[in-house]
Protein backbone atom coordinates (compact mmCIF):
# COMPACT_ATOMS: atom_id res chain seq x y z
CA UNK A 1 0.00 0.00 0.00
CA UNK A 2 1.57 3.06 -0.96
CA UNK A 3 2.00 5.66 1.74
CA UNK A 4 0.17 9.13 1.08
CA UNK A 5 2.26 12.75 1.31
CA UNK A 6 -0.56 15.13 1.78
CA UNK A 7 0.78 18.76 1.82
CA UNK A 8 1.06 20.36 4.84
CA UNK A 9 -0.39 24.01 6.07
CA UNK A 10 -3.08 23.37 3.56
CA UNK A 11 -5.55 25.88 3.09
CA UNK A 12 -9.42 25.65 3.15
CA UNK A 13 -11.02 23.85 0.07
CA UNK A 14 -7.41 22.99 -1.10
CA UNK A 15 -7.64 19.32 -3.19
CA UNK A 16 -5.08 16.89 -3.89
CA UNK A 17 -5.10 14.12 -5.93
CA UNK A 18 -3.32 11.03 -5.72
CA UNK A 19 -2.92 7.92 -8.30
CA UNK A 20 -6.61 8.50 -9.81
CA UNK A 21 -8.50 9.82 -6.20
CA UNK A 22 -8.93 13.33 -5.00
CA UNK A 23 -9.01 14.57 -1.03
CA UNK A 24 -10.60 17.98 0.17
CA UNK A 25 -9.15 19.70 3.10
CA UNK A 26 -12.29 20.94 5.06
CA UNK A 27 -10.01 23.41 7.64
CA UNK A 28 -9.94 19.79 9.93
CA UNK A 29 -9.00 17.40 7.78
CA UNK A 30 -8.66 15.55 4.16
CA UNK A 31 -11.93 14.36 3.12
CA UNK A 32 -12.35 11.82 -0.19
CA UNK A 33 -14.25 13.98 -2.62
CA UNK A 34 -16.11 10.67 -4.14
CA UNK A 35 -19.29 11.80 -2.03
CA UNK A 36 -22.67 10.92 -3.43
CA UNK A 37 -25.63 13.32 -3.55
CA UNK A 38 -29.31 12.47 -3.99
CA UNK A 39 -31.09 12.83 -7.76
CA UNK A 40 -32.36 16.71 -7.84
CA UNK A 41 -36.14 16.73 -7.93
CA UNK A 42 -37.91 18.46 -11.21
CA UNK A 43 -38.12 21.80 -11.75
CA UNK A 44 -41.52 23.38 -10.71
CA UNK A 45 -43.69 25.04 -13.58
CA UNK A 46 -43.19 28.58 -14.35
CA UNK A 47 -46.04 30.52 -13.63
CA UNK A 48 -48.03 32.67 -15.82
CA UNK A 49 -47.07 36.08 -16.15
CA UNK A 50 -47.33 38.33 -13.44
CA UNK A 51 -47.65 36.88 -9.98
CA UNK A 52 -46.26 33.01 -11.08
CA UNK A 53 -46.54 30.18 -9.11
CA UNK A 54 -43.09 29.41 -7.61
CA UNK A 55 -41.78 26.06 -8.64
CA UNK A 56 -42.06 23.29 -6.14
CA UNK A 57 -38.34 22.46 -4.96
CA UNK A 58 -36.65 19.27 -5.78
CA UNK A 59 -35.56 16.82 -2.64
CA UNK A 60 -32.96 14.18 -3.52
CA UNK A 61 -33.73 10.67 -2.81
CA UNK A 62 -32.02 9.38 0.89
CA UNK A 63 -29.12 6.75 0.20
CA UNK A 64 -29.83 3.20 1.48
CA UNK A 65 -27.84 2.02 4.48
CA UNK A 66 -24.43 1.07 4.21
CA UNK A 67 -23.09 -2.71 4.20
CA UNK A 68 -19.72 -4.17 4.06
CA UNK A 69 -19.95 -3.85 0.08
CA UNK A 70 -20.68 -0.03 0.78
CA UNK A 71 -17.09 2.44 0.20
CA UNK A 72 -16.33 3.65 4.01
CA UNK A 73 -14.76 7.49 3.80
CA UNK A 74 -11.16 7.93 4.57
CA UNK A 75 -9.74 10.87 6.21
CA UNK A 76 -5.99 11.42 6.90
CA UNK A 77 -4.50 13.39 9.62
CA UNK A 78 -0.97 14.25 10.14
CA UNK A 79 -1.73 15.98 13.73
CA UNK A 80 -0.52 14.76 16.68
CA UNK A 81 -3.92 15.40 19.30
CA UNK A 82 -7.28 14.74 17.61
CA UNK A 83 -10.76 14.92 19.39
CA UNK A 84 -13.32 12.68 17.70
CA UNK A 85 -16.76 14.48 16.12
CA UNK A 86 -19.72 13.78 14.46
CA UNK A 87 -18.25 14.11 11.32
CA UNK A 88 -16.41 11.44 11.83
CA UNK A 89 -18.45 8.89 12.60
CA UNK A 90 -18.71 5.49 10.39
CA UNK A 91 -15.38 6.32 8.80
CA UNK A 92 -11.54 5.30 8.59
CA UNK A 93 -9.30 8.07 10.66
CA UNK A 94 -5.83 7.15 9.05
CA UNK A 95 -3.49 9.18 11.05
CA UNK A 96 0.27 9.87 10.35
CA UNK A 97 3.37 10.51 12.23
CA UNK A 98 6.64 11.04 10.39
CA UNK A 99 8.73 11.78 12.84
CA UNK A 100 7.80 8.91 15.40
CA UNK A 101 5.82 11.47 17.76
CA UNK A 102 2.87 9.60 19.65
CA UNK A 103 -0.71 10.64 18.55
CA UNK A 104 -3.43 11.00 21.05
CA UNK A 105 -6.86 10.60 19.96
CA UNK A 106 -9.68 11.81 22.38
CA UNK A 107 -13.38 10.55 23.16
CA UNK A 108 -15.90 13.14 24.56
CA UNK A 109 -18.37 12.87 26.64
CA UNK A 110 -22.09 12.93 26.08
CA UNK A 111 -22.42 16.66 27.44
CA UNK A 112 -20.70 18.01 24.92
CA UNK A 113 -20.82 15.55 21.72
CA UNK A 114 -24.14 13.34 21.94
CA UNK A 115 -22.71 10.17 19.30
CA UNK A 116 -25.79 7.41 19.10
CA UNK A 117 -25.10 4.08 20.49
CA UNK A 118 -23.56 1.55 18.29
CA UNK A 119 -21.81 3.94 16.25
CA UNK A 120 -18.08 3.27 15.55
CA UNK A 121 -14.91 5.03 14.34
CA UNK A 122 -11.90 2.73 12.84
CA UNK A 123 -8.39 4.25 13.05
CA UNK A 124 -5.74 2.84 11.26
CA UNK A 125 -1.43 4.08 11.79
CA UNK A 126 -0.74 5.03 8.62
CA UNK A 127 3.35 5.54 9.75
CA UNK A 128 5.78 4.67 12.76
CA UNK A 129 4.41 7.58 15.27
CA UNK A 130 2.13 5.24 17.87
CA UNK A 131 -1.59 5.86 18.24
CA UNK A 132 -2.97 5.94 21.78
CA UNK A 133 -6.75 6.24 22.32
CA UNK A 134 -8.21 7.91 25.49
CA UNK A 135 -11.55 9.08 27.12
CA UNK A 136 -12.46 12.85 28.25
CA UNK A 137 -13.56 13.30 31.68
CA UNK A 138 -17.17 11.94 32.14
CA UNK A 139 -16.55 9.27 29.08
CA UNK A 140 -15.77 5.39 29.78
CA UNK A 141 -13.49 3.73 27.30
CA UNK A 142 -13.04 -0.52 28.05
CA UNK A 143 -9.92 -2.42 26.65
CA UNK A 144 -9.03 -5.87 28.09
CA UNK A 145 -5.07 -4.81 28.29
CA UNK A 146 -4.48 -1.31 27.00
CA UNK A 147 -5.38 1.53 24.31
CA UNK A 148 -2.85 1.64 21.89
CA UNK A 149 -1.53 0.88 18.11
CA UNK A 150 2.17 0.21 18.35
CA UNK A 151 2.77 -0.99 14.93
CA UNK A 152 2.58 0.57 11.50
CA UNK A 153 -0.46 -0.46 9.42
CA UNK A 154 -2.03 -1.79 12.56
CA UNK A 155 -6.19 -1.29 12.91
CA UNK A 156 -8.65 -0.29 15.88
CA UNK A 157 -12.19 0.03 16.31
CA UNK A 158 -13.67 2.25 18.71
CA UNK A 159 -17.54 1.29 19.10
CA UNK A 160 -20.18 2.70 21.50
CA UNK A 161 -22.24 0.65 23.64
CA UNK A 162 -23.82 2.91 25.91
CA UNK A 163 -24.49 6.33 27.50
CA UNK A 164 -20.57 7.90 28.46
CA UNK A 165 -19.11 3.72 27.62
CA UNK A 166 -16.67 2.91 24.26
CA UNK A 167 -15.13 0.00 23.85
CA UNK A 168 -11.66 -0.43 22.12
CA UNK A 169 -11.30 -3.34 19.65
CA UNK A 170 -7.45 -3.66 18.70
CA UNK A 171 -4.63 -5.95 18.64
CA UNK A 172 -2.98 -6.46 21.98
CA UNK A 173 0.29 -6.65 24.06
CA UNK A 174 1.05 -9.51 26.49
CA UNK A 175 2.15 -8.38 29.35
CA UNK A 176 5.82 -9.09 30.88
CA UNK A 177 6.33 -12.47 32.99
CA UNK A 178 7.77 -12.04 36.85
CA UNK A 179 10.98 -13.34 37.76
CA UNK A 180 10.67 -16.72 39.21
CA UNK A 181 11.04 -16.47 43.67
CA UNK A 182 13.12 -18.63 45.20
CA UNK A 183 11.71 -22.37 46.04
CA UNK A 184 12.07 -23.42 49.69
CA UNK A 185 14.29 -26.06 51.03
CA UNK A 186 12.79 -29.79 50.89
CA UNK A 187 11.66 -31.46 54.06
CA UNK A 188 14.13 -33.87 56.20
CA UNK A 189 13.49 -37.06 56.14
CA UNK A 190 12.19 -38.77 59.54
CA UNK A 191 13.91 -42.40 61.39
CA UNK A 192 12.02 -45.14 60.12
CA UNK A 193 10.73 -46.68 63.02
CA UNK A 194 12.31 -50.54 65.15
CA UNK A 195 10.60 -53.70 63.37
CA UNK A 196 8.72 -55.51 65.90
CA UNK A 197 10.23 -58.83 67.91
CA UNK A 198 9.14 -62.28 66.14
CA UNK A 199 8.03 -64.82 68.85
CA UNK A 200 9.86 -68.10 69.78
CA UNK A 201 10.08 -71.39 67.92
CA UNK A 202 7.05 -74.22 69.74
CA UNK A 203 8.35 -77.25 71.10
CA UNK A 204 8.23 -80.02 69.02
CA UNK A 205 6.41 -83.07 70.43
CA UNK A 206 7.50 -86.38 71.70
CA UNK A 207 8.62 -89.36 69.79
CA UNK A 208 5.71 -92.21 70.79
CA UNK A 209 6.29 -96.51 70.20
CA UNK A 210 5.02 -96.25 66.33
CA UNK A 211 2.94 -93.36 66.85
CA UNK A 212 4.41 -90.07 65.81
CA UNK A 213 3.94 -87.62 68.25
CA UNK A 214 1.69 -84.70 68.71
CA UNK A 215 2.72 -81.44 66.89
CA UNK A 216 4.62 -78.76 68.91
CA UNK A 217 2.50 -75.33 69.80
CA UNK A 218 3.17 -72.52 67.73
CA UNK A 219 4.88 -69.67 69.95
CA UNK A 220 2.96 -66.75 70.24
CA UNK A 221 3.29 -63.90 67.97
CA UNK A 222 5.64 -60.80 68.58
CA UNK A 223 4.50 -57.49 69.31
CA UNK A 224 4.56 -55.45 66.05
CA UNK A 225 7.25 -52.05 66.49
CA UNK A 226 6.16 -48.85 66.82
CA UNK A 227 4.70 -46.73 63.65
CA UNK A 228 7.48 -44.18 62.14
CA UNK A 229 6.85 -40.39 62.97
CA UNK A 230 8.69 -37.63 60.94
CA UNK A 231 12.06 -37.59 63.23
CA UNK A 232 14.86 -35.27 63.62
CA UNK A 233 18.21 -35.51 61.64
CA UNK A 234 20.56 -37.67 63.05
CA UNK A 235 23.60 -35.90 64.51
CA UNK A 236 26.13 -38.24 63.17
CA UNK A 237 27.15 -35.92 60.07
CA UNK A 238 26.76 -32.19 59.55
CA UNK A 239 23.48 -30.75 57.90
CA UNK A 240 23.30 -28.12 54.71
CA UNK A 241 20.97 -26.71 52.89
CA UNK A 242 20.95 -24.25 49.75
CA UNK A 243 19.10 -21.30 49.25
CA UNK A 244 18.99 -19.88 45.89
CA UNK A 245 17.65 -16.92 43.04
CA UNK A 246 17.72 -18.40 39.26
CA UNK A 247 17.88 -16.30 36.35
CA UNK A 248 19.38 -12.90 35.87
CA UNK A 249 20.21 -10.81 39.51
CA UNK A 250 17.76 -8.67 40.75
CA UNK A 251 18.18 -6.30 44.00
CA UNK A 252 15.54 -8.30 46.28
CA UNK A 253 14.47 -8.31 50.01
CA UNK A 254 14.34 -11.86 50.77
CA UNK A 255 10.90 -13.42 51.93
CA UNK A 256 11.92 -16.97 51.38
CA UNK A 257 12.17 -18.57 55.00
CA UNK A 258 14.60 -21.45 55.97
CA UNK A 259 13.12 -22.86 59.77
CA UNK A 260 16.04 -24.62 61.80
CA UNK A 261 14.51 -28.34 62.06
CA UNK A 262 15.92 -28.35 65.62
CA UNK A 263 18.38 -26.78 67.60
CA UNK A 264 21.93 -26.03 65.84
CA UNK A 265 24.84 -24.04 64.87
CA UNK A 266 25.48 -22.90 61.06
CA UNK A 267 29.40 -23.14 61.22
CA UNK A 268 29.79 -21.62 57.48
CA UNK A 269 27.83 -19.89 55.07
CA UNK A 270 29.31 -19.68 51.40
CA UNK A 271 27.88 -17.91 48.01
CA UNK A 272 28.78 -18.87 44.38
CA UNK A 273 26.82 -17.39 41.05
CA UNK A 274 27.35 -19.45 38.06
CA UNK A 275 27.90 -15.75 35.97
CA UNK A 276 29.71 -12.92 37.87
CA UNK A 277 29.16 -9.60 37.72
CA UNK A 278 31.05 -5.90 36.74
CA UNK A 279 30.83 -5.05 40.13
CA UNK A 280 30.64 -6.56 44.02
CA UNK A 281 27.07 -8.80 44.55
CA UNK A 282 26.34 -7.93 48.20
CA UNK A 283 24.29 -10.47 50.12
CA UNK A 284 22.53 -9.82 53.85
CA UNK A 285 21.47 -13.03 56.10
CA UNK A 286 18.85 -11.87 58.11
CA UNK A 287 17.99 -14.39 61.27
CA UNK A 288 14.28 -13.60 62.41
CA UNK A 289 13.81 -10.65 60.10
CA UNK A 290 17.37 -8.83 61.40
CA UNK A 291 20.33 -8.61 59.52
CA UNK A 292 23.90 -11.06 60.93
CA UNK A 293 25.92 -11.89 58.18
CA UNK A 294 27.23 -9.36 55.59
CA UNK A 295 28.61 -11.72 52.40
CA UNK A 296 30.40 -10.42 49.58
CA UNK A 297 30.92 -11.91 45.92
CA UNK A 298 33.90 -9.45 44.66
CA UNK A 299 33.43 -8.16 41.33
CA UNK A 300 34.38 -10.49 38.06
CA UNK A 301 34.49 -13.29 40.70
CA UNK A 302 32.65 -16.32 41.29
CA UNK A 303 32.00 -17.08 44.75
CA UNK A 304 32.58 -15.21 48.59
CA UNK A 305 35.25 -16.21 50.88
CA UNK A 306 33.78 -18.47 53.77
CA UNK A 307 32.02 -16.79 56.21
CA UNK A 308 33.16 -18.87 59.54
CA UNK A 309 31.16 -17.09 62.54
CA UNK A 310 28.91 -19.39 63.99
CA UNK A 311 25.44 -18.29 63.83
CA UNK A 312 22.75 -20.31 67.11
CA UNK A 313 19.12 -20.92 65.76
CA UNK A 314 16.27 -22.55 67.48
CA UNK A 315 14.30 -24.74 66.45
CA UNK A 316 11.65 -21.85 66.49
CA UNK A 317 14.70 -20.00 64.43
CA UNK A 318 14.41 -19.13 60.92
CA UNK A 319 16.68 -17.73 58.09
CA UNK A 320 16.25 -14.90 54.65
CA UNK A 321 18.99 -14.03 52.47
CA UNK A 322 18.44 -10.82 51.03
CA UNK A 323 20.43 -8.97 47.69
CA UNK A 324 21.31 -5.07 48.22
CA UNK A 325 23.94 -5.16 45.39
CA UNK A 326 24.34 -6.52 42.02
CA UNK A 327 25.54 -5.97 38.98
CA UNK A 328 25.09 -3.02 36.58
CA UNK A 329 22.22 -3.52 33.84
CA UNK A 330 25.53 -4.48 31.57
CA UNK A 331 26.20 -7.86 33.98
CA UNK A 332 24.23 -8.06 36.74
CA UNK A 333 25.22 -11.90 37.07
CA UNK A 334 23.04 -14.50 37.64
CA UNK A 335 22.31 -17.51 38.85
CA UNK A 336 22.98 -17.24 43.29
CA UNK A 337 23.33 -20.08 45.36
CA UNK A 338 24.14 -19.47 49.13
CA UNK A 339 25.13 -22.53 51.02
CA UNK A 340 24.87 -23.11 55.14
CA UNK A 341 26.27 -25.79 56.45
CA UNK A 342 25.43 -26.58 59.96
CA UNK A 343 25.34 -29.36 63.20
CA UNK A 344 23.14 -30.27 65.46
CA UNK A 345 23.15 -29.06 69.18
CA UNK A 346 21.58 -31.20 72.17
CA UNK A 347 19.77 -29.55 74.29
Amino acid sequence: MPIINFPQNPTTSTVYSFEGRSWLWNGRSWQSVSTFVGYSGSQGYTGSEGVGYTGSSGAGYTGSVGGFESIQSIDFYTTNTYTLSTSDIGKLLAFSSVDGTLIEVSIPADGSLNFTVGQRFDILQYNTGSVTVSALPGANLYAPFGFSLNEQYSLASVIKIASNQWIFVGPQAAGYTGSQGIPGTAAAVGFTGSAGYTGSEGFTGSTGAGFTGSAGFTGSKGDPGEFAGVGYTGSAAPGSVNLYQTGVLIVTEGVTRWYAPYNLTVIKVKARVVSSADQDIIIVVKKNGTGIATITIPSGEYQSNDYLTPISLLATDYLTVSLTQVGTSASTGAELYVQFNYTYVSG
